[in-house]
């Protein structure tokens, strides 16, 4: 009777032990599934093959399905095709050595997901654990970021070279003048200036994407070989050069004086990351991108490619640091060495040619930026050059300026009225229609700015013009231009210039177009 009063008594303190495990799990269950149910997160598993096994309410929010519908469909039903690819070869590489992955996803209904993908074990064999946050509004937060400092820059840029165009042209009167020794290198002194501070608006353009762009061309081979033979002047002498190239490339539509400036940023920056010494290494070769691994990243299409390399073996950047590098004013050098527009317009001008550029850098072992563009598929014909007139023969023809800023407007009137031309000035658009209408103006030529008050800009300028008198000729300027005009866009009796520019730029293509109206008119 005592061993059987024993047993029932522990009997029944395992019944309560095993009582209170059970109410705690089932606390704890319940616990868990209140925070599953009320996670903002997506939370949600997977077969291997990409079904859903489980699903939480945020999820269903997503996707815009319940549970039931949701359950045994494929997660790529509801992405979009670039996405949906990309989550297919994810699922299919993860495995034991390389359990998890994050990638960012974006939904039918265009949702950007960064997910957190991770294979495990299941009672049913292996299924992987989703975890996504919907990052959307960080994303759309981020650009409008980046599009209000680019109009901010792009303002004031504009302004600047307006400011530009004055010291510049005026500069060079000067120089014209019989000043002396002295009064001449003043005047040089100048103009360089002016020169230097017009490089910095170029990065602010480019940066913002508003630069217009003055494409022909390009032959990379030719375009490395220019930018090296400088290069030394640029490097220390514990710093060894290496230029590669793949044989013959293809050739580039681009803004050559842009993708210079892009790759010498990339070079100054590999520079300042080698203080004391290093390797540099610039290579160029052709890389053609298959319909598959375009399909992995959205900015990236099909084709034939040139990828122009600039690697060091520097310091390296941080994996926290590593997503800002193209952030406008982003710097990790010291206050006073950087402004953290480098790599900014870098990117910026890549974006401009429809390229992309890729990054890879380990801390402490150096980094690799590649610039990918797009390659001419065949050699296309040279794009229009100057003809060779004189642009300072004495000339008798009436120009219209078309352009808001006072002392730009009177600094170009009187650089073209010293070799002669008739001048008409107009403050914007409407005005200087309502000028070419009037039967007692002949004008042969019209210089317009892009931007100018008035309501009509310079380009809807010149449509008005075309209606009226086909066949004037037309030079459109700016500092920036919203629709990124190129050259090649243009018709033959247009040009394009871009502020601030030399005198003698402006003096040239005047004649240039009088001279081949002239022709075509005697013809």
């Amino acid at each position: 009777m005592g061993w059987v009063g024993t047993l029932r008594s522990t009997v029944s303190r395992q019944t309560k032990r095993i009582k209170s495990e059970l109410r705690a799990r089932g606390e704890l269950a319940n616990r868990y599934n209140t925070i599953i149910d009320n996670a903002s997160e997506l939370i949600f598993s997977l077969k291997r093959s990409g079904e859903f096994v489980s699903v939480n309410p945020a999820t269903e929010r997503a996707f815009d399905a319940p549970n039931s519908q949701l359950l045994g469909q494929r997660l790529g039903e509801y992405l979009t095709c670039e996405s949906k690819k990309i989550s297919q070869q994810l699922l299919a590489k993860l495995e034991a050595a390389c359990p998890h992955a994050i990638v960012e996803l974006t939904t039918a209904r265009g949702l950007i997901l960064e997910t957190a993908l991770q294979l495990s074990l299941s009672p049913n064999g292996e299924e992987i654990q989703c975890i996504a946050r919907d990052v959307s509004e960080r994303q759309l937060r981020h650009v409008q970021k980046l599009d209000s400092v680019g109009q901010l820059a792009a303002g004031v840029a504009h302004d600047y070279n307006n400011l530009l165009m004055v010291v510049r042209l005026n500069s060079e009167l000067l120089a014209r003048e019989n000043l002396g020794e002295q009064g001449q290198n003043c005047a040089s002194m100048i103009q360089e200036a002016a020169d230097r501070a017009s490089k910095l608006t170029r990065q602010l353009l480019a940066f913002s994407r508003r630069q217009a762009m003055n494409t022909q061309v390009v032959n990379v081979d030719q375009l490395l070989e220019d930018t090296s033979t400088i290069l030394q002047e640029l490097l220390k002498e514990n710093i060894d050069l290496v230029v590669q190239s793949d044989g013959i490339l293809p050739e580039i539509n681009a803004d050559a004086a842009m993708i210079e400036q892009a790759i010498m940023n990339l070079i100054l920056n590999a520079r300042d990351a080698m203080p004391s010494g290093g390797k540099l290494t610039i290579s160029a070769r052709p890389r053609t991108v298959s319909a598959d691994a375009a399909s992995r990243h959205f900015e990236v299409r099909q084709g034939e490619y040139i990828e122009i390399s600039v690697a060091d073996t520097g310091c390296g950047i941080s994996r926290e640091s590593l997503p800002n590098v193209f952030e406008p004013f982003y710097t990790t050098k010291e206050v006073g060495k950087g402004t953290g527009l480098g790599l900014s317009t870098v990117f910026g001008i890549v974006k401009q040619h429809e390229g992309w550029i890729d990054v890879n850098s380990v801390l402490g072992s150096g980094s690799k930026f590649s610039i990918n563009l797009p390659a001419v598929p065949h050699s296309l014909q040279e794009s229009k050059k100057l003809t060779s007139v004189s642009s300072d023969a004495p000339a008798k023809e009436t120009v219209l300026i078309i352009e808001d800023d006072s002392s730009v407007r009177l600094t170009m009137s009187r650089l073209l009225e010293r070799v002669g031309y008739e001048l008409i000035q107009s403050v914007n658009g409407p005005e200087a229609l309502d000028l070419l209408k009037r039967s007692e103006f002949k004008i042969d030529i019209v210089v317009t700015d892009m931007v100018m008050p008035g309501g009509l800009t310079g380009m809807e300028v010149g449509k008005e013009i075309r209606k009226m008198s086909p066949e004037m000729p037309i030079v459109y300027c700016s500092g920036y231009s919203s629709e990124l005009m190129s050259v090649a866009s243009l018709a033959t009796i247009e040009r394009f210039l871009s502020k601030p520019f030399e005198a003698t730029q402006l003096l040239h293509v005047v004649r240039e177009l009088l001279t081949a109206r002239s022709h075509k008119i005697s013809a």
